[in-house]
């Protein structure tokens, strides 16, 4: 799965429409910036993000999340484990991980569960899934997947 970047498709909201993660212990502060990823595939329309976790620049934990209902997930052919994990925030195991990305999963479970953190996660989605098919219909006539790839749509079909 290819991804780009939600502040790479949107550049002028990089710096105003931003996500952070607080964790102090011990009178310890840290920010964390959280970075959405979003699928390039136009035939994908799977409601799941990348977060990559980064504090100056540096990568400290890719997470996957995936926020519509089980059921949607169980149709896309899911099990319910991986379902259950997807909807919570799960470490990516494609992507490098520090060995700080098992601490930070916590947290961001618990943020990935609030009203308002979902309600940005879908509108950013749902841009961005507006931009990627605009930039490649403009730069395309038609698609078709390769003969390997079976399209979302059609795995919730079966």
């Amino acid at each position: 799965m290819l991804l780009k970047s939600f502040n790479r498709l949107f550049p002028h909201l990089a710096s105003t429409d931003t996500c952070h993660m607080l964790l102090s212990e011990e009178g310890l502060v840290a920010t964390f910036d959280l970075l959405d990823w979003h699928c390039q595939d136009l035939l994908c329309d799977c409601y799941t993000a990348n977060f990559v976790i980064t504090n100056n620049k540096m990568v400290y934990a890719t997470i996957a999340y995936g926020w519509k209902p089980p059921s949607f997930y169980y149709e896309a052919g899911l099990n319910k484990r991986t379902t259950r994990e997807l909807r919570k925030g799960m470490l990516d195991l494609s992507a490098l991980q520090s060995p700080f990305a098992d601490v930070l999963l916590e947290p961001f479970s618990i943020m990935a569960k609030d009203p308002n953190f979902i309600e940005r996660i879908n509108r950013r989605y749902k841009m961005c899934r507006q931009a990627i098919c605009a930039n490649q219909s403009s730069s395309r006539t038609s698609y078709s997947p390769p003969d390997n790839v079976i399209p979302w749509k059609a795995k919730q079909g079966s």
